[in-house]
């Protein structure tokens, strides 16, 4: 009978961050070795499959006893004991330790260990996706927002910071709070945000570093900000992903921001297609926007601004920088990031509120497009960029062609001239020129224009081609870009065979025109 199913290279690993011991138990590398004529191999026979319990023995302390696992037969398991961290101090002194195994129905088997570690654990893996948010216009506060791991970090006596590379400012225990604050007695794993109100400061020297601070992130959006917890001798650090202007007024519920990064502008959807709207009650007067675009691993870098008055912003459907794609970058190796800050002034241009919009922009492939206008339909021509990116880009998105026209630029005086869904796959693969003619059987009528019918709003848009340059747009899930000067116009192909015979009559009456002029001569 052969039941030593475990290797002497077996070991025990403490974690002192997440406040465990774990007994790795490698499978002994001679069971598989074993002759089944001559042993009976307990392991495979019996054991397999079946419930088991550890007790491990440390020197001068309490046994400790798992939870019930299912042993598997030649495979390496895990098994995990959490304790407190006060209990865990105690077990990492330990010098020595060795396991003993019951099987369900079967006498314990001891067992030694080849090495027994306490280890601390990388403490980056104690935060994911950190946040911070900041406000300095009404309210001024620091809000660094975590999904805490499962690490067991005693806050009861903890000091936490947040900081960059020059400055740190602390945040204390709240007393006032939101669920899931910080505020000394949640555990680590129930807090999700630590946030420290100027107000709340006595501290002149916390005041200054925490003002400091504030007028730091303000000048630069995209440094690098830590969350920093000391408590006893660990200090766990975490990094912010990114920063964020905190929307303190609530003045961008409904907005659901999209930004494209095209070769020949930079567009930013907000409302789904429809006009700009605030959902803050502010009197403002003006608006400033800033579109920070950078790449997410080079930081190559490019700004938009934008001041305007704030009406003018509200009759806008998004909005656009017409400048062609500075940034050189490979799409297949790093993103596009953008932040957009939204800043609102009253009559003298002080700031009455300030929030900022962040994520990942899509990137445009479709280089170039013309508009053909004829009498009874609209073909368009797209030419695409011929990159791996582009290439591989899925050909089945719906995608959607809408006109329109803006006389001298006026926003006031837009008018919509139909949406139009593609009847075929776009091209992205190919360098040849891809047209597809759209007719009034791809005419969307959810969509807003004018004419009353498809028809109607063709004629109308037929004498409009004529006399000025219409825009469109071409957009589906990760395209959305604008043509300003690919307009032209040409007779309807149904009236080419007149064409023809007003051509050959003409020749017809030169050539007469000819031999009577040599007859004359002649005679």
């Amino acid at each position: 009978i052969f039941d030593m199913c475990f290797s002497p290279k077996s070991y025990i690993v403490g974690n002192n961050l997440e406040s465990t011991i774990t007994l790795n138990l490698l499978p002994l590398e001679e069971l598989s070795l074993l002759d089944p004529l001559s042993v009976r191999n307990m392991c495979q026979d019996v054991y397999f499959d079946t419930n088991a319990v550890v007790t491990i023995h440390f020197s001068g302390k309490p046994d400790l006893i798992s939870e019930i696992f299912m042993y598997k037969y030649l495979e390496t398991q895990q098994v995990t004991i959490l304790l407190t961290a006060a209990d865990y101090a105690g077990y990492s002194a330990a010098t020595s330790a060795y396991y003993e195994i019951s099987f369900e129905g079967q006498e314990p088997i001891h067992f030694g260990i080849q090495s027994l570690q306490f280890l601390k654990k990388d403490i980056s893996e104690c935060f994911t996706n950190i946040i911070a948010y900041y406000s300095e216009n009404g309210q001024q506060y620091l809000n660094i927002k975590v999904q805490p791991a499962n690490c067991q970090i005693d806050l009861t006596n903890a000091q936490v910071f947040v900081e960059n590379d020059e400055i740190q400012a602390p945040i204390y225990p709240c007393t006032t709070c939101n669920p899931g604050q910080f505020d000394g007695v949640n555990s680590f794993t129930n807090t999700i945000q630590y946030k420290q109100n100027y107000q709340d400061l006595t501290d002149e020297t916390d005041k200054t570093s925490f003002m400091n601070l504030l007028i730091s992130l303000e000048s630069n959006l995209f440094q690098k900000i830590r969350l920093v917890i000391k408590t006893g001798q660990d200090t766990i650090k975490g990094n912010a992903n990114h920063v964020r202007i905190d929307d303190l007024f609530d003045c961008a519920t409904t907005m659901h921001d999209q930004v494209y990064y095209n070769q020949q502008d930079l567009r930013v959807d907000l409302y789904d297609y429809k006009t700009n709207k605030l959902t803050c009650d502010i009197p403002a007067t003006n608006i400033k926007y800033t579109s920070y675009i950078r790449t997410s691993k080079t930081e190559k870098s490019k700004v938009y601004e934008m001041f305007e008055p704030y009406s003018t912003f509200n009759i806008r459907t998004g909005y656009k920088f017409t400048e062609p794609m500075t940034i050189q970058f490979d799409p297949y190796y790093e993103d596009i990031i953008y932040d957009i800050v939204f800043t609102l002034y009253d009559e003298q241009n002080e700031t009455l509120a300030e929030f900022s919009k962040h994520g990942v922009a899509y990137i445009g492939c479709v280089q170039d497009a013309v508009m053909i206008k004829y009498t009874d339909k609209i073909c368009v021509r797209l030419e695409y960029l011929q990159t791996d990116y582009c290439k591989n880009r899925d050909p089945n998105m719906t995608t959607q062609i809408r006109f329109y026209d803006e006389p001298n630029g006026d926003r006031t005086k837009k008018q919509w001239f139909g949406a139009f869904i593609v009847p075929e796959p776009l091209r992205y693969n190919s360098s040849e020129t891809q047209q597809f003619c759209l007719t009034c059987d791809n005419f969307d009528p959810s969509y807003s224009f004018v004419g009353g019918t498809c028809q109607n709003m063709l004629n109308l848009f037929g004498s409009l081609v004529i006399k000025s340059e219409p825009l469109f747009t071409v957009r589906n899930e990760k395209e959305y870009s604008l043509f300003t000067v690919a307009a032209s116009y040409q007779w309807s192909e149904a009236l080419w065979p007149a064409w023809i015979i007003c051509a050959l009559c003409t020749i017809a009456v030169i050539v007469m025109i000819a031999l009577t002029f040599r007859k004359d001569r002649v005679t």
